[in-house]
């Protein structure tokens, strides 16, 4: 069970890092 919650948060932060650099690479040119 606490396997799956540590993989399962590892997939979260993994997916939160690839949406915030997508975001970042949007929001540069307006800067």
């Amino acid at each position: 069970m606490v396997e799956i919650l540590c993989l399962e948060s590892i997939l979260l932060q993994r997916q939160n890092d690839d949406v915030f650099q997508m975001l970042n690479l949007v929001e540069i040119p307006e800067a």
